[in-house]
């Protein structure tokens, strides 16, 4: 629009506060994305922003920094004005909050209860008429591998026997302060153990649900960015889903 009009207005990058108070941001955490050719970005926010505390807390992405700031007791408009003056640095993209992200809809008693040798009714399925899919398409032949972001996978949940791969985990702790191990991919909430079971759960086995991927060669990869109460953060995701991507 502002091109037709003949203007050089252009859009302000940084991201829009309208909706915090739906959404908790981290305090003082900030996502920061540097242009692709800055080759040293070690110190280049901590330097420049120094009366702010700033400091550098991980490396997200390769061009992704998660930096925390002295941000206690600034109005919303000020932080608005820190994250301009962090985008206007000539080697910075754009920056945003680190936000607090939380699983939809929480189900652990679901998940509990499909450990039962009771099956389901198929509602998902026949609303969709998955088998008439599975039908049309016939034999497939390879694999593939869906990752889940989420609250991790149970890998011992009967109805995803030989389906969960070996993934990882980035959330940091859960809920009571207690670390996580990063090579452990538990389920400690439910949720990510249901959405496997949505894609992926073992055909025709008397158990819990027909996944949506009937009898073809579907594995999960978990990737737990979720904490026992479903709760985790943007950064931890990011890095979840560039892990899954890689």
């Amino acid at each position: 629009a502002a091109e037709s009009a003949g203007t050089e207005e252009k859009a302000d990058k940084v991201w829009a506060q309208d909706d915090m108070k739906t959404i908790r941001q981290v305090e003082g955490e900030f996502l920061v994305q540097y242009k692709k050719d800055i080759a040293d970005k070690s110190d280049t926010v901590e330097k420049e922003l120094s009366e702010y505390d700033t400091v550098v807390v991980d490396a997200v992405l390769p061009d992704v920094q998660l930096i925390k700031a002295d941000t206690e007791g600034m109005s919303q408009k000020e932080e608005q004005d820190f994250m301009k003056e962090v985008e206007s640095l000539e080697e910075v993209e754009y920056v945003e909050p680190n936000i607090v992200v939380k699983a939809a809809e929480t189900s652990t008693e679901k998940a509990a209860a499909a450990k039962s040798t009771l099956s389901y009714p198929q509602w998902g399925l026949d609303n969709i008429k998955a088998q008439k899919g599975w039908d049309q398409m016939g034999n497939v032949s390879g694999q593939v591998t869906v990752a889940v972001v989420d609250t991790g996978v149970d890998a011992a949940h009967p109805d995803l026997k030989g389906r969960v791969k070996k993934g990882k985990t980035f959330a940091k702790q859960n809920s009571k302060g207690v670390k996580y191990n990063p090579s452990q991919t538990t389920d400690d909430e439910g949720h990510g153990t249901q959405v496997a079971g949505v894609i992926a759960a073992n055909t025709d086995d008397g158990l819990g649900i027909d996944g949506v991927s009937g009898k073809y060669n579907v594995n999960i990869l978990p990737v737990k960015a979720l904490d026992d109460i479903g709760d985790g953060y943007l950064s931890d995701v990011i890095k979840g889903i560039e892990y899954a991507a890689d």
